[in-house]
């Protein structure tokens, strides 16, 4: 039997991804991709074997498209660099609008610069939310005024690198729209791409007046149209603090919970028609199909629900093909169709949790579960924890190299969060479809119900479950340690492996000693992190005995600060969750915004500021924010000092007496 003949989609889903994977890695400029397609073809040719012959063939293909894509990207940024203060564009809206706070972006394709004649394969586009780009959809013509400009690289330590991200996308370039009646749209959509619009809009306005909390609207919001730009920022940390931001992402318990209650239900109606087995299973997978495509078209269609959506039916289609359906290789089933559609999904995050996820779990929970194997009561108990511990272990390499940090919480919290998710799903689509009969009102309050409960459950995980794993800024060995206990469950089922993974873990726990105590014989250091904020100042200041101190917290008003943002960042990834002090320099917003979003962030000991008065409503909200937390504050003197800890001095060395609050600032 061939290695492969068991998961026939395996090969090209290895292929497909090695090869956008090296595409991405490796720079290649055309005609040494094409000398590869040929190397590869003759050695195919000359092995004689149809499944390698397709699988080099895709995976060359796979190469072409991510070095064609670099090649654009290179082009188009010398083409406009530096870019011209304003020009007109015009091109085909190519994804779904992505709604936020601020503005709705969405890509564009095959876009004309009226201006200079240019052409430019894909840019990605931010309309104001309050332009007439908020009823933009997929095929739409749009054209507007806009500032072009080369994505930012990543600005801070462990930051997200938003550059990287849009050329692996084949993006090399951002325009932001101007406001009001410079934007033209014209909709050439076709038919059933027009309705998709309307019909995201009839749903969140069935959501609406339904369901009667703003918190399981905006949930809910999430779950059913994938749009989670509603979602209260100190709700959503809360999600991602305890490890559960996966159940607000359209994936698969979402698909499961409403394909197969429709395929299941429609089953015994189907059979009083006498369509016969064949044809019941025939209806019922057309329908259920159809009911995906639908789903997958509203929900944004992310890698999460195309693969959920692939696995389902050809799941539900074995059956029909008189063959069981093999997990393994409907996964690869689902990553030849994301990758064959466009390659570079390899690279996004969402692609890599998700396969991570489902393998993870189909390939480690029946080695976890085997010891209880005989013991069905005790199993059914411990079966929802062995897929959370198998789903971890496959996510937390990943989240570790994108996010800098995982939680151990969803390993307690998972057991509940899951089914109230699904709870809040099932009772808000009931409610959507009853809405205006007098049971509409009873599961919109249960959906209300389940998604309070869910959202007391990461607010009550994220403050009394102290579980998350930081790999630092600049040490990889936290991610390695992770990386190797993750591999070890893999292969714990293979007892020729156990051993050696046991050694291997062991030799590098020794290597870990030694460096912590190679460390520690050095004298006490000070470490200081500058970010990037824009507009502003902050820093990081870290001591020898572990102190932490923020001088300064960036720009920010109100509603929202990009200091505050970067801040929490930063200070996530290096695993400090509390500020012995924080140092207001002067009153101002590029100074002070950061500092009230803040408060509701992190923990905060104490603040040292310039002025104990100002005049503007951000310093006096921020002042009363600051008591209610029970947050000290103090206005030190000249030639003061503050003892932050026994091994840690502060020394102020001038407030100035000037009337300019610039001038008055505090130099420690």
């Amino acid at each position: 039997m061939q290695p492969f003949s068991l998961f026939p989609a395996l090969p090209p889903a290895l292929s497909l991804g090695a090869g956008a994977l090296l595409g991405g890695l490796v720079p290649a400029s055309p005609y040494l991709v094409t000398a590869i397609g040929l190397i590869a073809l003759l050695v195919a040719v000359a092995m004689q074997s149809r499944s390698i012959t397709v699988s080099l063939i895709l995976a060359c293909l796979s190469i072409s498209c991510y070095s064609a894509n670099r090649v654009q990207t290179r082009n188009m940024q010398a083409a406009f660099s530096p870019a011209p203060s304003h020009v007109t564009i015009v091109g085909r809206v190519s994804s779904a609008p992505a709604s936020g706070r601020f503005s709705t972006q969405f890509y564009l394709k095959d876009i004309q610069v009226l201006e200079t004649g240019e052409t430019i394969t894909r840019l990605i586009v931010r309309v104001p939310s309050t332009s007439p780009g908020d009823e933009v959809a997929r095929g739409d013509l749009f054209g507007c005024q806009a500032r072009l400009k080369i994505p930012a690289s990543v600005r801070n330590p462990g930051g997200f690198d938003y550059a990287r991200y849009l050329r692996r996308r084949g993006v090399g370039l951002e325009a932001s729209c101007s406001k009001g009646p410079s934007i033209a749209l014209r909709s050439i959509r076709s038919t059933p791409s027009k309705s998709l619009p309307g019909l995201r809009k009839w749903i969140s306005r069935q959501i609406n007046e339904s369901v009667k909390s703003r918190s399981a609207q905006t949930l809910l919001h999430a779950l059913v149209l994938g749009d989670r730009s509603g979602i209260d920022p100190g709700v959503r940390r809360n999600f991602q603090e305890t490890g559960l931001a996966h159940v607000l992402a359209v994936s698969g318990l979402h698909v499961l919970l409403i394909v197969l209650s429709i395929f299941w239900g429609i089953r015994p109606l189907l059979v009083r028609t006498g369509l016969g087995w064949y044809g019941v299973e025939s209806v019922r997978l057309v329908i259920c199909t159809f009911v995906l495509l639908i789903y997958s078209l509203v929900s944004g269609a992310s890698p999460s629900v195309v693969r959920a959506s692939t696995m389902a039916m050809i799941f539900m289609g074995s059956p029909l093909s008189l063959r069981p359906a093999s997990s393994i290789n409907s996964l690869a089933a689902a990553a030849v169709v994301i990758l064959s559609i466009d390659p570079i999904e390899i690279f996004g995050v969402g692609f890599q949790l998700s396969f991570a996820a489902v393998l993870s779990i189909v390939s480690i929970t029946s080695g976890i579960m085997q010891p209880v194997a005989h013991r069905p009561r005790l199993k059914r108990i411990l079966e929802p924890f062995a897929v959370t511990l198998a789903a971890t272990a496959g996510t937390a390499p990943i989240l570790l190299s994108h996010f800098g940090s995982f939680s151990f919480a969803g390993f307690v919290l998972n057991p509940i969060a899951i089914p109230a998710t699904a709870a809040t799903l099932a009772s808000g689509i009931l409610a959507i479809i009853t809405n205006g009969v007098g049971i509409g009102d009873m599961f919109g309050n249960a959906s209300s119900f389940f998604a309070a409960v869910l959202v007391y459950v990461t607010e009550a995980g994220n403050s009394h479950i102290r579980a998350t794993i930081h790999s630092g800024i600049f040490d990889i060995t936290t991610w390695v340690m992770c990386l190797l206990l993750s591999i070890s469950l893999f292969v714990w089922r293979f007892r020729k492996w156990r051993g050696r993974m046991v050694l291997l873990l062991l030799a590098l726990m020794v290597l870990m000693t030694f460096r912590e105590l190679h460390l520690g014989i050095h004298e006490p250091r000070l470490d200081v992190i500058f970010l990037d904020v824009g507009q502003g100042d902050a820093a990081i200041v870290r001591g020898p005995c572990g102190e932490n101190i923020l001088i300064d917290t960036g720009p920010g008003d109100l509603d929202y600060s990009a200091g505050a943002r970067a801040i929490y960042d930063v200070s996530r990834i290096a695993g400090i969750d509390r500020f012995d002090a924080v140092i207001i320099s002067h009153p101002h917003s590029d100074h002070l915004g950061g500092l009230y979003h803040l408060l509701e962030m992190v923990d905060i000991e104490r603040i040292l500021q310039s002025e104990n008065d100002y005049d503007s409503e951000l310093f006096r909200k921020t002042s009363l924010r600051t008591k209610l937390a029970g947050v000290s504050e103090h206005v030190p003197g000249t030639a003061t000092t503050v003892d932050i800890s026994p091994c840690f001095r502060t020394h102020i060395l001038g407030r100035g007496s000037q009337a300019d609050v610039n001038n008055r600032s505090l130099v420690v």
